[in-house]
C-alpha cells in the first residue's frame, strides 16, 4: 500500500508539473530550445568582481560570453587588454572570448542564458528600463544574494513583478561559499542553483560545471535566495565580533546560533531545512563569518573601529545592510521576532537604535570597568591575529613571522559583555539575559550525579564490599 501510495503522488506531482507547463503564465520555449546545447552565448550583467569570475567560469568552458558594463573604460580595458581594471581583478588575464559592451541589447542579443550580477537593490530598476530587449524565453540566473528592501519582499518578486520585468520568466539562483577571487585562480568551489523547473537548472549545471566549480541543483528557489540573503546580516554580526577582540570562542557561539535563526527563519519562509542545511545557507554563512574577504564580515569590523555606516557603504556594496531590515520584517510576519536575537542586534546597531557600548544592566554579574595598563613610554603600537592574540612593536618587539598585523582598537570590557552578550537572547529559566546566563543555563540543565541509593560511602570502599552496620 505505502509502494501504491508513493506511485501515486509521483503520478500527481508529474501531472501537477505538465498542467504548470500548459498554463499561459508560464512560458514554454525553455530558453529557445537550447537547453542542450553544449555551448551557447552567455550574457552577464554587470563587470564586478563576481560577474568577472561568472564571466570565467563561462569562457573556461568554451561559451561566447559577453560582459555588460556601464563604465566604457572597464569595457575597453576587457576587450583591448583582457583585463577588468577594477574590483581587485587587474592582476586576472581573461579569456579571449569574453567581450563587453555598455549596450545591453547587444549583449543579451541571441543569448541562451543570462547572468544577473548587479546589486541587489539596483536590479528591479534595471530590468524594467531594459524589459523590451530582454528575451522572455532566456534563463535569467541571478547570482545576487541580497532582499529588496523598498517592498521587503524577495528580489525575485521584485524582478518578476511590477518594480521590475512584471511579466513570467524562466528565473534560477546561484548561490553557495563561493568568493570571486579564489574562482578566479581555480581553487575547488561549490555551489548550488535553483529553479522552479530542474531542466533549467541542469542546463546552467551542464554550461557552467567544470573541474574546480562545482554546481549542484535543486528546485527549492525559495530557500536558495532565502540562505544566500540572509546569512549577509549574520555574516555583519561576525564581522563585529572580531573587530572587538573576543576571540574564537565567542565567534563560534555567535556563528552556531547564527545558524540555528537563519534556518529557523528560512523555513518559516517557506524553504526547506535541507537547502538551508548546505551550500546555500550554512556553507555560505561559514565562508563570509570567517572569511578575509567577506565584504560583509568587514563592514560589521569597520562599524566597530569607528567608522560610519554611510562612509562604508559609499565606497562598496554591503547587502547585509539592506537585509537586515527586511529579515526583520519576515520575522515580524512569521511571529518570530522575539526568537531572532542575533538579526534584531544587528539590525538594530546598524539602524542606529542600539548602542554598541550598552551593558545588560539586568544581569547580576554585568562586567565592572576594565582597569587601565600601565602606560608606557616608549612608542608602541598593537596588534591582532585572527585568533585574537595581542602582539605589541616597540622596544625590540616584533610581530611573530607570517603574522599579517591589523591595526587593532581594544574595547572596553562593557563592550564586550554589553550588546553582543545579549545578541545570544535569554535563556530560558535565566534571570534577566545576556551571556552570562545563556551560560548558567546550559549549566543547570546538565545531569548532576545523583547519591548511591545507600547513601554516601564515607573512607575507601572496594567494590561489592558491605557497609558495616
Amino acid at each position: 500500500m505505502a509502494a501504491l501510495d508513493d506511485l501515486q503522488a509521483a503520478m500527481d506531482n508529474l501531472q501537477h508539473a505538465m498542467s504548470e507547463l500548459k498554463s499561459p503564465k508560464v512560458n514554454t520555449k525553455l530558453a529557445g530550445n537550447n537547453l542542450s546545447d553544449a555551448t551557447v552565448k552567455i550574457c552577464v550583467l554587470g563587470a564586478g568582481a563576481f560577474g568577472t569570475a561568472m564571466a570565467t567560469v563561462a569562457a573556461r568552458n568554451n561559451h561566447e560570453v559577453v560582459i555588460y558594463a556601464r563604465d566604457q573604460a572597464v569595457v575597453d580595458s576587457i576587450n583591448n587588454d583582457h583585463i577588468n581594471p577594477k574590483y581587485k581583478m587587474e592582476t586576472f588575464t581573461l579569456p579571449s572570448n569574453i567581450t563587453s559592451t555598455t549596450n545591453v541589447a547587444e549583449a543579451v542579443a541571441g543569448a541562451g542564458l543570462i547572468m544577473h550580477a548587479l546589486p541587489a537593490q539596483k536590479s528591479p530598476d534595471f530590468f524594467r528600463e531594459h524589459k523590451d530587449v530582454i528575451p522572455d524565453d532566456v534563463i535569467i540566473c541571478s547570482t545576487a544574494k541580497g532582499l529588496y528592501l523598498r517592498s521587503k519582499c524577495l528580489l525575485s518578486e521584485a524582478i518578476l513583478g511590477p518594480d521590475g520585468l512584471d511579466r513570467a520568466q524562466p528565473m534560477a539562483f546561484l548561490s553557495g561559499p563561493s568568493f570571486a577571487v579564489q574562482i578566479m585562480q581555480e581553487m575547488p568551489t561549490a555551489v548550488v542553483v535553483g529553479a522552479k523547473f530542474m531542466p533549467h537548472a541542469v542546463a546552467i549545471q551542464r554550461w557552467l560545471s567544470s573541474l574546480s566549480f562545482r554546481v549542484y541543483t535543486t528546485q527549492d528557489t525559495v530557500g536558495v535566495e532565502l540562505g544566500g540573503a540572509l546569512k549577509n546580516p549574520l555574516a555583519v554580526g561576525a564581522g563585529m565580533i572580531e573587530g572587538l577582540g573576543l576571540g574564537i570562542n565567542t565567534m563560534a557561539a555567535l556563528v552556531t546560533r547564527a545558524t540555528k535563526e537563519l534556518m529557523k527563519l528560512c523555513t518559516a519562509m517557506g524553504g526547506k531545512a535541507e537547502t538551508i542545511s548546505g551550500l546555500a545557507g550554512i556553507g555560505d554563512l561559514m565562508l563570509t563569518a570567517f572569511g578575509d574577504l567577506s565584504r560583509n564580515r568587514t563592514c560589521g569590523m569597520r562599524i566597530i573601529q569607528g567608522e560610519k555606516l554611510e562612509d562604508i557603504l559609499a565606497t562598496t556594496t554591503v547587502e547585509g545592510v539592506p537585509t537586515a531590515e527586511v529579515a526583520m520584517h519576515f520575522g515580524q510576519l512569521c511571529g518570530l521576532q522575539d526568537e531572532l536575537p542575533i538579526f534584531t542586534a544587528v539590525a538594530g546597531i546598524l539602524a542606529g537604535t542600539v548602542g554598541i557600548t550598552a551593558t545588560d544592566p539586568t544581569s547580576p554579574n554585568a562586567p565592572g570597568p576594565t582597569p587601565q595598563r600601565p602606560t608606557d613610554p616608549r612608542p608602541t603600537a598593537q596588534y591582532f591575529n585572527a585568533s585574537g592574540r595581542y602582539y605589541e612593536t616597540g622596544g625590540g618587539t616584533t610581530v611573530p613571522h607570517g603574522e599579517a598585523p591589523r591595526v587593532r582598537v581594544e574595547p572596553p570590557r562593557p563592550i564586550a559583555m554589553g550588546v553582543w552578550a545579549r545578541s545570544f537572547g535569554p535563556a530560558r529559566g535565566a534571570r534577566g539575559s545576556g551571556l552570562v546566563e545563556l551560560w548558567r543555563s546550559l549549566r543547570g540543565r546538565m545531569p548532576r550525579k545523583r547519591p548511591s541509593p545507600a547513601g554516601p560511602v564515607s573512607g575507601p570502599q572496594r567494590a561489592g564490599e558491605k557497609q558495616k552496620k
